[in-house]
């Protein structure tokens, strides 16, 4: 006959909370016994075959408990640390959005598409003013010097547009 263990002892192998074996239980994913005990072999068992396979910060599929590829939680345990790993990486991204969040209303940071849009349009005047400056300078200016002009001014436009 297989080793009956408790919840907790469940929890502790499989490298999960106590919390994650209940709501396994709630949602029939594990069956207890009668005496409330979990036959280890097949509540293991059962576990790994239900788990949906995670993926890895790598973007690899990894084994269901760990995400680590090809390396499944021992049977002593051992999901701790993936678990306080996992939690410090999200504390970080959850602290560099909030410091983005209060520099942004700071205004030390603006958004990458209203800079964008800001430099078309001072790229847009600023073209339309140096094509505008043969035009003054036509009286001063005879025909051959003014479509120089012209010619250089739309080419010095082009380079900078990279056209």
């Amino acid at each position: 006959m297989s080793e009956r263990i408790t919840q907790a002892e469940l929890a502790r192998r499989l490298g999960v909370s106590k919390q994650a074996v209940n709501e396994g239980v709630q949602k029939r994913r594990l069956v207890p016994g009668a005496d409330g005990l979990f036959d280890a072999e097949a509540a293991i068992a059962r576990w790994r075959s239900t788990a949906a396979p995670r993926v890895s910060s790598q973007g690899e599929a990894g084994s269901p408990d760990t995400g680590q590829p090809g390396r499944p939680t021992p049977a002593g345990g051992g999901g701790a640390p993936d678990y306080h790993r996992g939690r410090a990486v999200r504390e970080a991204y959850l602290a560099q959005t909030a410091r983005l969040d209060y520099e942004e209303r700071e205004g030390r940071l603006v958004k990458r598409d209203d800079v964008a849009l800001r430099w078309a349009g001072l790229a847009a005047q600023t073209r339309q003013r140096l094509e505008m400056i043969p035009d003054r300078l036509e009286g001063l200016l005879g025909p051959e010097a003014l479509a120089e002009l012209r010619k250089e001014i739309r080419l010095a436009c082009s380079d900078l547009a990279g056209e």
